[in-house]
C-alpha cells in the first residue's frame, strides 16, 4: 500500500474553473534595459517565456504526480514591470471537476524560469523572487 493517493473527483460536477498566479524575477538595470530593447544573448525574451509558460500549463499532469489531467479552454501569461522587478500573470481557465491552480502556478514557474535562462549571461544578480495563488474560482451555474 502507497503512502498516497490520487484524489476522486469522480462525483464532482464539470463547472468552470479559473486561477491566476504571479510569479516576480528581480533583475539587475543593466539586464532590464537590454530585455526592454528586446535584446538577450539567446534571443527575444517575451515570447519565449511565454510561450513555454503555455506548455507548461499543459504538462502539470505529467510532472507532478496526483494532479488531475484538466481541460483548459484559455490561458494567458502576461508581463509587467514593476520597478526592478518583471511580474508575470498566468490566468488560466477550464471546464473540469478539479481547480487550475496548479496550471497557472507551473505557468509562471517556467515562465520566470525561461527568463532567468535568457537573461543569465547578460549578468549576475537575477533573482526568482515569489511565486503566488491570486486567485481562484469556481462558476457553480
Amino acid at each position: 500500500m502507497s503512502d498516497f493517493k490520487m484524489v476522486d473527483v469522480s462525483g464532482k460536477k464539470e463547472v468552470l474553473r479559473w486561477a491566476m498566479a504571479e510569479a516576480t524575477v528581480y533583475l539587475p538595470e543593466n539586464i532590464r534595459e537590454k530585455i526592454k530593447e528586446g535584446d538577450s544573448p539567446k534571443g527575444k525574451v517575451y515570447p519565449l517565456a511565454e510561450s513555454a509558460g503555455i506548455l507548461a500549463v499543459k504538462k502539470v499532469p505529467e510532472l507532478i504526480p496526483l494532479a488531475h489531467p484538466v481541460r483548459i479552454d484559455f490561458t494567458k501569461i502576461n508581463f509587467k514591470w514593476e520597478g526592478e522587478r518583471l511580474v508575470i500573470v498566468s490566468t488560466v481557465k477550464g471546464r473540469d471537476r478539479t481547480g487550475m491552480e496548479l496550471e497557472a502556478l507551473f505557468s509562471v514557474m517556467v515562465s520566470a524560469l525561461v527568463v532567468y535562462d535568457m537573461c543569465k549571461g547578460l549578468g549576475e544578480g537575477i533573482r526568482i523572487e515569489g511565486v503566488k495563488l491570486l486567485e481562484k474560482g469556481k462558476n457553480e451555474g
